[in-house]
């Protein structure tokens, strides 16, 4: 095809039309672009494969997994703060401020909607009959994600309903399961209940694990795969309570041979040229993937709010706003102060840099030191979903269900590549009950730190968030302001939609 630009018409759920175009966004060899003389392209080969592309690239925004989706969540939890002298960026929700949290609703439901577009029309496209099939699996774990970090942020966790003084508060996100091409097609939906969209959730999630394969794309974990659609359903069945699923999920994941363990030799993956934790890394099952084609994010990037080094050559440039606050520390067992300060874990001493900024001792996150690309640094691959969530989301569930030596077993897998001594599975010293769900926790926290996670660990556990200056206690008025909500412009456009309590 001559003509290389890629212009598709497509409707945003709730907004005005708009024109997408779509850059590349995986290392593969796709055509990217369509020529603008075909009437329909929806009805081409490589018209839908762009409109796939589209959502995998739409991953990679600032606001999504990029950056906001990582950082916000630990901000507005107890694992990361501000640092004194910053950039004036995510104070608000470091303070759990008022309509300060992640801004991902029009975004996703724009997204939701190429992918039931390309529901819709791959099955009369030119695509051959393996892409086809492949493509569909692709498309149902994307809307999966895509709805799955909606409901975990717009609305209550399933298990814990009523968690202010509002009382119980049962609404989700709506459900949009058809494309829209023309104004004359929108349609203003209400917000569907949460357990009705969680089983959504996972009906994409089974339909992408019958239609995916752990080989289709070279097996490569920037692309959906047969065992990344059971990982994230692993994730979601823990966030619901159901614990035998989640268990069964994990189990579908770690038992195949696919998704990889790394022990403390390759976990940390400090012989990379140049080194750096996320890149590549042997525990990736789903990956947001950077290419050196790609304009760099600056200071849009991931790096560039979490870490910079001024005292390497060629320096690392960054904002550096975000440091471990004390309970995060404290959950590491430091010892000492200052640079000085130090901790038996491994993944203290390897991913946590100890700094000095404007006279603050400040500890930033290496897990992406934006150094990917030499010379053109900023970006680092993000792992959405890999291999130790896993095992830890087992670990939890078989605990849940009283199977501890069996969780024992699987905690003491990250645990003691941390360095730590593996807890017994019986007699004295082993944890049990309450305690060995603490440990549990404790140990997410630790292994995940930084990645986005806490803040719904927090929610979906019902727990109190525990930081200065003010605790954030479950049933609290302030507790509304832990999830995210509706923007008035969304209200505005959708009557049938309404604010979610406190706000």
């Amino acid at each position: 095809m001559k003509n290389r630009i890629l212009k598709l018409l497509i409707l945003s759920f709730c907004t005005t039309l708009f024109f997408a175009a779509c850059k590349k966004p995986l290392e593969t060899a796709p055509k990217n672009n369509i020529d603008l003389a075909i009437s329909d392209p929806f009805q081409t080969r490589d018209g839908l494969q762009a409109l796939l592309f589209s959502i995998y690239d739409a991953l990679q925004s600032s606001a999504y997994y990029g950056r906001d989706f990582v950082v916000i969540p630990e901000l507005l939890a107890d694992n990361a703060e501000i640092t004194s002298n910053n950039s004036n960026r995510f104070i608000n929700q470091a303070n759990n401020a008022p309509n300060n949290h992640v801004g991902i609703w029009a975004a996703n439901y724009r997204n939701i909607n190429r992918a039931n577009l390309l529901l819709q029309f791959i099955d009369a496209s030119t695509a051959s009959a393996s892409e086809k099939t492949a493509w569909k699996g692709e498309a149902y774990f994307l809307r999966a994600l895509l709805y799955f970090d909606l409901i975990r942020s717009y609305a209550r966790n399933p298990q814990y309903l009523n968690t202010s003084p509002d009382g119980t508060f049962d609404l989700g996100v709506p459900i949009i399961k058809t494309g829209v091409l023309n104004q004359s097609a929108i349609t203003f939906p209400a917000r569907d209940k949460i357990a009705d969209v969680y089983d959504f959730i996972m009906q994409d999630l089974v339909q992408a694990n019958n239609l995916l394969t752990n080989t289709q794309n070279g097996g490569t974990a920037s692309r959906a795969r047969k065992v990344a659609a059971q990982a994230l359903a692993s994730r979601v069945q823990l966030y619901r309570g159901n614990w035998a699923e989640s268990e069964r999920w994990s189990d579908s994941v770690l038992l195949q041979g696919v998704a990889k363990f790394a022990d403390a030799s390759t976990y940390f993956n400090t012989n990379g040229t140049p080194p750096s934790w996320g890149n590549g890394h042997i525990e990736s099952i789903f990956t947001i993937t950077f290419v050196t084609a790609e304009p760099n994010a600056g200071s849009d990037a991931l790096q560039y709010i979490y870490y910079r080094n001024l005292s390497v050559t060629p320096s690392i440039q960054g904002y550096a706003d975000v440091t471990a606050r004390p309970q995060l520390l404290t959950a590491f067992a430091t010892t000492g102060s200052g640079t000085a300060t130090t901790s038996a874990d491994l993944r203290f001493q390897k991913l946590i840099s100890i700094q000095v900024k404007s006279g603050q001792t400040v500890f930033y996150t290496l897990k992406w030191p934006g150094t990917k690309s030499p010379g053109n640094p900023g970006f680092d691959d993000i792992m959405v979903l890999r291999t130790s969530e896993i095992i830890l989301n087992r670990s939890e569930a078989r605990a849940r269900q009283g199977k501890e030596a069996l969780a024992i077993g699987d905690l003491n897998q990250t645990r003691t590549r941390a360095g730590y001594a593996a807890f017994p599975t019986s007699g004295a010293g082993t944890p049990t009950g309450a305690g060995l769900i603490a440990e549990i926790l404790k140990e997410r926290r630790l292994e995940l730190a930084f990645e986005g996670h806490r803040l719904y660990d927090l929610l979906r556990t019902g727990s109190d968030v525990l930081k200065s200056p003010a605790n954030i206690l479950l049933g609290s008025s302030a507790y509304n302001f832990l999830y995210a909500n509706v923007l008035q412009a969304d209200l505005d456009v959708n009557p049938n939609l309404i604010k979610n309590p406190g706000y």
